[in-house]
């Protein structure tokens, strides 16, 4: 798979090509149109239509080829599942490669706690590395849930929640109690 530097690269490539066409072909025609060819005609003709040619190769370019290299990938996976896979999990396949957000990195320690009267504290602290692995920028909303153990006058609480983007310093929120079903939602912009 290519990494995020090729892919910069070749995009990079890809437009340079767009623009030294586009530039190149205009120039063509400029030339075919703005001089006298006097009695070579069938030269300018050939120029010119060739200059037409290299404007609608960019136009092409630019919007079907786009289009066609991304739905014919989108294609190609599904068909790999198709072939490769029993039906039952060719569903469960396809809802994994349509990710666009994945965690690359999880890390989680769970740690008891003997209580009075045979109970347990359960502390949890879990961080998750996500990386964006599409080409869009997508909306983080980061979702906390905790399971409601219904022990008497110890409701199930979060105490704290964080969240760190690039490097940048930690936005950590202390929390009092969760709401009565059991989780609570933290948007997180930026």
């Amino acid at each position: 798979m290519p990494n995020a530097e090729s892919r910069e690269s070749n995009s990079r490539s890809f437009w340079n090509f767009i623009a030294w066409g586009t530039v190149g072909s205009v120039g063509l025609l400029l030339v075919t149109i703005v001089f006298d060819w006097g009695r070579f005609e069938v030269p300018r003709e050939l120029l010119q239509k060739i200059a037409e040619a290299g404007l609608i190769a960019m136009f092409l370019a630019i919007t079907v080829d786009i289009y066609l290299k991304t739905e014919l990938t989108k294609d190609a996976i599904k068909v790999a599942i198709g072939y490769v896979l029993p039906p039952y999990l060719q569903e469960e396949m396809a809802a994994i490669y349509s990710n666009e957000v994945i965690c690359v990195d999880h890390n989680q320690i769970v740690t008891l706690s003997k209580l009075q009267n045979d109970l347990v504290r359960v502390t949890v602290r879990m961080e998750r590395t996500l990386k964006n692995i599409s080409t869009v920028s997508h909306l983080f909303d980061p979702k906390v849930l905790v399971d409601e153990w219904l022990v008497d006058n110890r409701p199930s609480t979060i105490r704290e929640i964080g969240c760190k983007k690039n490097g940048e310093p930690e936005v950590t929120s202390r929390l009092d109690r969760i709401n009565s079903y059991g989780r609570r939602n933290s948007k997180v912009y930026g």
